[in-house]
């Protein structure tokens, strides 16, 4: 023990008090068994129990390791006995989302240091959306203080918000933070019209930088708040109104930048000429297009059936050494599923997996679609088998493609096969799936077969369509069964 002091005292500063180096001593000393040559240290006798009491909890913890020693001489550095922090308390919110995170909860932090962490944690799961974890976290940290946050905590929550494109959240937040007395700064309107724009409500996005505008004018138009604005536009299909807002960040002498631009290509919609204009115009302005510039203008052709020009700009955006990604290739075969082009759809899938992309269950899908259409179910059914190959599991859409494939040919007992199969699997057919297969077995004149199908899918309490209905009825008044239709008449008018 007398060792350990002699050690410990040099790296001592001066407010190191002298009952402190008693403790060690004392707590040493109860280990080794040795407690009584603390007594020549210099301490009072007084001190001496008082001592051992208070470090008898930390030698509860060390005993295991101190019995290993026979003498004072074999005991390590007094850095491995120093007095630690005793077994944190219960964690609070804060804490386990901490420990969540990767770092583990601290005790005795200085107040600086503990508000980094906050922040990190807290930016974490405000960027990932996570409104619970956010606000639980603010939560945390206004009981904590006892006192109104900083303006920054509540952005902070806004951006959770934002993230989440929960617009209505928002907007409670904004409201509780000025009833709170704290003034909006410019990023807590850009974070308002953010959460406005990834929920599509323009409108929203709008009234936000009025109202930034009448109760702040002193707050200019950044470029983040009208990207925003546009998004909004963009996302309800409103692409005049994107267009007219960045008419606004030009006279606002904003600079449009690439995120700018694509988003008034994404306004387009299928209006290929005009996404081709504004991707130009990027050019012109000098801006560097990305992936998602390039499959904004792809999808317009996509989506105006414009294959040909879709896998043109695929090859245009690869000349120009962007890798495409799984949205492009999402995006070409669903173009070729919808236009009857199965082969370029085989292409494009081929070519994905060249570019080492794992292909989604949405990929298999339209690939399967693109041959059901027109009637290959062959094809459709070797694709299906690709699905268990990639270790995924068809869903409704996968069934009901390969009913449909079969309907097509007019092989009513395969369509019937292939529905069976997706009920024992456990999925829930819908009305397209129950409706290609009664359609099937009714133009074969299957009219007792497309009748039990009909009643299965009243009992799964799926409206029968018009569809359903008239193919059964048309098939019992071929075959002059006028009491198997009546009834059948009857419901439809129900």
């Amino acid at each position: 023990a007398q060792a350990i002091l002699a050690q410990a005292v040099p790296h001592t500063s001066g407010n190191f008090h002298r009952r402190s180096m008693s403790s060690l001593a004392a707590a040493v000393g109860k280990a080794a068994g040795v407690l009584s040559s603390a007594s020549s240290c210099g301490c009072h006798d007084r001190m001496i129990p008082a001592a051992a009491s208070s470090a008898l909890p930390l030698m509860k913890r060390r005993r295991a390791l101190t019995h290993s020693f026979s003498s004072v001489s074999e005991l390590p550095s007094p850095a491995v006995f120093w007095l630690q922090p005793p077994p944190p308390p219960q964690l609070s919110q804060r804490d386990r989302l901490q420990r969540r995170s990767g770092s583990q909860p601290r005790i005795g932090w200085a107040q600086e240091e503990e508000e980094e962490v906050n922040k990190r944690i807290f930016d974490e799961c405000a960027e990932q959306g996570d409104v619970a974890s956010s606000r639980a976290i603010f939560d945390d940290i206004r009981c904590r203080h006892g006192r109104t946050l900083r303006r920054f905590w509540w952005n902070m929550l806004l951006k959770a918000h934002a993230n989440a494109g929960d617009d209505e959240g928002a907007m409670a937040v904004f409201h509780e933070m000025s009833q709170s007395g704290i003034v909006a700064s410019g990023r807590t309107f850009g974070k308002l019209v953010e959460s406005a724009a990834k929920a599509g409500n323009a409108e929203m996005a709008e009234h936000w930088l009025h109202l930034m505008a009448n109760i702040s004018p002193s707050l200019p138009l950044e470029e983040v708040h009208l990207n925003a604005m546009m998004n909004a536009c963009s996302k309800a299909g409103d692409a005049w109104r994107a267009e007219l807002w960045w008419s606004r960040m030009s006279a606002a002498d904003v600079t449009s930048d690439t995120c700018s631009f694509t988003t008034l290509i994404t306004s387009c919609s299928s209006d290929t000429e005009k996404a081709v204009y504004w991707f130009e115009m990027m050019l012109a302005a000098g801006r560097q297009p990305n992936a998602i510039s390039y499959n904004a203008v792809l999808d317009s052709f996509a989506k105006r059936g414009d294959v040909t020009g879709a896998v043109q700009w695929r090859a245009r955006m690869m000349a120009a050494s962007v890798k495409p990604t799984l949205i492009t290739y999402n995006s070409l075969i669903a173009a070729c599923a919808r236009h009857g082009s199965p082969e370029q759809a085989v292409v494009e899938f081929q070519l994905m997996r060249k570019d080492d992309m794992q292909p989604s269950l949405v990929c298999f899908n339209s690939v399967i679609d693109a041959f059901a259409k027109p009637g290959d179910a062959a094809s459709a059914e070797h694709w299906f088998e690709e699905i268990s190959k990639a270790n995924l599991a068809p869903d409704e859409v996968t069934y009901t493609s390969m009913i449909d494939a079969c309907a097509q040919r007019g092989n009513a007992t395969l369509a019937c096969l292939w529905l069976t199969r997706m009920l024992d699997a456990g999925l829930q057919a819908n009305a397209m799936s129950y409706s290609a297969v009664i359609s099937s077995c009714a133009k074969r004149g299957a009219t007792p077969q497309a009748a039990k199908w009909l009643d299965a899918m009243m009992q799964s309490r799926i409206k029968p369509d018009l569809i359903a209905f008239n193919a059964v009825i048309n098939s019992c008044a071929k075959n002059g069964d006028v009491a198997g239709g009546s009834p059948l008449f009857g419901d439809l008018c129900q």
